[in-house]
């Protein structure tokens, strides 16, 4: 029989995204199995092992958390990147004040869940 592991996580903030939401970033109500299966990744890898999520317990009840922030809308391509290192000038600053919008997150705080898994 497989070795069984049990992993307790805690943190302030959590966002599991759910994919519908293409702009606004609001949380599944719980961990995902692939965010579970990520950490313990994170925490143990091998190429040899494949981590199966077997159950994931919230410990404490779930408080969600609005969250408004600026996100910048441009981002700095590798053509105008390459091009300033061969010319030796170029621009490669964003202006934030003209180039930011501002973004809402439904997020849940003071996360705290038991992870199950075994080595497939």
């Amino acid at each position: 029989m497989p070795s069984r592991f049990c992993l307790e996580v805690a943190g302030p903030l959590a966002c599991f995204t759910r994919p519908e939401m293409k702009v606004e970033r609001v949380s599944y109500e719980v961990m995902t199995p692939s965010a579970a299966r990520a950490v313990f990744e994170s925490i143990l890898w091998k190429p040899q092992i494949r981590w199966r999520v077997q159950c994931i317990e919230v410990l404490r009840p779930i408080r969600w958390m609005n969250l408004r922030r600026n996100e910048v809308k441009s981002k700095v391509l590798m053509p105008s990147v390459v091009r300033a290192m061969q010319s030796g000038s170029g621009q490669l600053g964003i202006d934030i004040e003209d180039d930011h919008t501002q973004r809402a997150s439904v997020v849940f705080h003071s996360v705290w869940s038991l992870i199950g898994y075994w080595p497939e």
